[in-house]
């Protein structure tokens, strides 16, 4: 009997029009006061809270329309070793310590571990290739848009998540009553 099996994956987004998120949050703050205002005076109709909320959501699919997918796929174990031994952390470096790696030096395995780059509509990009092209776009990412791509390596390569099989207790409670819906329809037929 033979086994298969593959490494695990993660996606990272990335919207390439992160101007957009100021957006997305005064249109929260906006729908925050619109129901303040609705809940003081009875008289505020429900197509306030509806209209901000419909500008939220707007906003989203803007920002979807933009936003890039990265799929890394976690090294052998074997390539991680070797990885972090010509990486090791810096002495005084807290980050690097915590992790065991120089994070400063992770750029050369996302480049590595990226399986696919994928445009809003699931298609390659044409022209971008990891090794010639992400380093330019990591230098000009702000930490937050980075450090997803961070963590996915991390997670992949050290995380206990990636070999386990998942259990999901929101979907474990949904299914439990979708179940009695469906018996309790069924006894009363």
């Amino acid at each position: 009997m033979s086994i298969t099996f593959s490494r695990a994956t993660r996606v990272v987004s990335l919207c390439a029009n992160a101007n957009l998120y100021a957006s997305w949050e005064a249109a929260v703050a906006s729908l925050e006061d619109v129901k303040k205002r609705a809940s003081l005076d009875p008289r505020e109709t429900d197509t306030s809270v509806r209209d901000a909320a419909a500008e939220i959501t707007r906003i989203e699919s803007e920002m979807l329309a933009h936003t890039i997918r990265f799929t890394l796929q976690a090294m052998r174990r074997k390539e991680w070793a070797t990885f972090v031994a010509a990486n090791p952390p810096r002495e005084d470096d807290v980050i690097d310590r915590t992790f065991g790696v120089n994070v400063g030096e992770l750029n050369t395995a996302i480049i590595a571990m990226t399986t696919d780059v994928l445009d809003p509509n699931g298609d390659p990009i044409e022209g971008f290739t990891m090794a010639d092209n992400w380093l330019d776009l990591a230098e000009d990412m702000a930490n937050p848009q980075w450090e997803p791509f961070a963590n996915a390596v991390l997670i992949l390569n050290q995380g206990e998540g990636s070999a386990n099989v998942p259990f999901s207790q929101a979907a474990s409670v949904a299914m439990r009553r979708s179940g009695r819906s469906s018996n309790s329809q069924s006894a009363s037929e």
